[in-house]
């Protein structure tokens, strides 16, 4: 058994005696969805701010500065954000304000919101 999935397993065996066994792994429709709230470009680890999650399917993310500029956005859900501006330019260390649509296996057809803030650390 795994998080996300269950492998069921049979035996069987035959009134003669042959045996066999079966198995299939069954995936469970879930969500579970996660934003950090800090990340330090530049180092070794935690370097990007992405969204983490099971089923995800279609992500959109933007990400403004305290002015409410934009700053960065994405629209695939194997992006991240580096702590650079739109323009390859590094931004300074602060807080930024992030709004994330996106969509998972549990009901396709309805898009969810998340909002909140990041700090990213220099």
């Amino acid at each position: 058994i795994s998080e996300d999935s269950v492998e069921i397993r049979m035996h069987a065996v035959s009134q003669y005696g042959c045996e066999e066994d079966a198995s299939i792994v069954i995936h469970m429709l879930k969500e579970t969805f996660w934003m950090p709230n800090a990340f330090t470009p530049g180092a070794e680890t935690n370097n990007l701010f992405r969204p983490y999650g099971i089923g995800l399917l279609d992500i959109q993310m933007s990400i403004f500065d305290r002015r409410g500029n934009l700053v960065y956005k994405f629209k695939d859900k194997n992006d991240a954000w580096d702590g650079k501006d739109m323009n390859g330019n590094d931004l300074p260390q602060g807080t930024y304000t992030y709004i994330v649509h996106y969509k998972n296996l549990v009901n396709p057809d309805k898009t969810n919101v998340a909002k909140g803030t990041i700090t990213l650390i220099r």
